[in-house]
């Protein structure tokens, strides 16, 4: 751990991530895995941090701590995931912020997984994100009822739902 310390304060950060990895592995530590995916986002190794967060995820079955849990939801939110990852999305969805949350809930709507994002959201979609979600889902066999979600979610502050709406 000092190691990787001194590496980082010396800049020499993808090395450090290295250690940082090596010391969460040897020790279990999550500030330790918490650096190491910090410092290889950093560096451009996203598939990597993403493994990384994946193996501790399943590893502690989902149990870590909530900056974790939001890098981890962030790269989903911002990739196409397959049907493995898509499951763990939903069960990040009531541990994330709600921007997150709205990301997420996004992401599964876009590949389909409409049954898991009403679930989610429940009969109680309460911010921009679950109603955007749900307009897409209402696509394009219920366009009137994606609409009203749609212009839920703007009215809500979601400048995302002026697109569909356009069509």
């Amino acid at each position: 751990k000092r190691r990787a310390e001194l590496t980082q304060a010396l800049g020499r950060t993808t090395e450090a991530a290295t250690l940082w990895e090596r010391h969460y592995q040897q020790t279990g530590n999550v500030g330790s895995l918490n650096q190491s995916t910090y410092l290889a986002l950093n560096a451009g190794q996203r598939e990597h941090a993403q493994q990384l967060l994946e193996r501790a995820y399943d590893r502690h079955a989902g149990k870590l701590p909530i900056g974790l849990l939001q890098r981890l939801a962030g790269l989903y939110a911002a990739s196409t995931p397959t049907p493995t990852q898509q499951k763990r999305m939903v069960s990040l969805l009531n541990r994330v912020d709600p921007a997150t949350r709205g990301q997420l809930l996004a992401q599964l709507a876009e590949k389909g997984q409409c049954d898991a994002v009403k679930q989610a959201i429940d009969e109680h979609p309460q911010v921009a994100g679950d109603y955007r979600a749900l307009g897409r889902c209402a696509m394009p066999d219920r366009p009137g009822e994606a609409v009203v979600y749609y212009q839920t979610a703007e009215t809500l502050g979601d400048r995302g739902s002026r697109l569909p709406l356009a069509y």
